[in-house]
């Protein structure tokens, strides 16, 4: 029974995922005004009747949006795991969020940003969820620290926290700018004046404002 019970989660979770994938990928190429519900759900090739058992409207989309890039792949541990300094593993855990607002370009960043001005989705909270995702980066942050990579004493739950928000606070800057000037290696030299990485272990580009 609990096997056909996590086999059916799990079919959820590749449905919810296949309409997300899918509505990003015509929203980047059409624009989200321009995307209309039957468009997802014949891309998708689900019924309305199937995407409203997952989402309340296609604004609630951006919610999920957002969800993608945190899970951890095989091949994205690897890579956390392979890295010489704390730091650098910090930065490949975090990296795909960046990347991701990258890849959608800056009209589904903004609207993400607007979306949760008019009504909080939860994109920009720290606390609420992704437990296992937030104890990886504290344990990272810790090491580091311990290991003299980074220099400021403020408890790691709480550097997490605003190296998150800065970052947030640059994808706002972006979408402002239209995606004029380089989101990830900005977000990289932010974290690392926010966190005070020893000098040596810097690889951000200087902020472009």
């Amino acid at each position: 029974m609990l096997r056909k019970v996590d086999t059916m989660a799990h079919k959820d979770n590749e449905t919810k995922r296949l309409i997300l994938t899918r509505a990003m990928a015509l929203i980047k190429e059409k624009g989200f005004d321009h995307v209309t519900l039957n468009d997802i759900c014949a891309a998708s090739e689900v019924s309305k009747h199937t995407f409203y058992y997952y989402f309340q409207s296609k604004e609630d989309l951006l919610r999920d949006f957002f969800e993608l890039p945190k899970e951890v792949t095989a091949s994205r541990l690897t890579s956390i795991l392979s890295a010489e300094h704390h730091i650098d593993k910090y930065w490949n855990l975090t990296e795909p969020i960046v990347e991701f607002f990258e890849k959608m370009g800056p009209e589904i960043a903004r609207r993400i940003v607007i979306a949760n001005i008019n009504r909080d989705l939860g994109t920009f909270d720290t606390s609420r969820r992704h437990e296992a995702l937030h104890k990886a980066e504290e344990t990272l942050l810790k090491m580091a620290y311990e290991s003299g990579e980074i220099r400021n004493s403020t408890s790691v739950s709480d550097l997490r926290k605003v190296v998150f928000l800065q970052a947030m606070g640059l994808v706002a800057k972006w979408c402002m700018s239209n995606g004029s000037f380089d989101l990830k290696a900005s977000t990289r030299s932010a974290m690392e004046i926010a966190l005070d990485v020893e000098p040596s272990l810097r690889k951000g580009a200087p902020l472009p404002f």
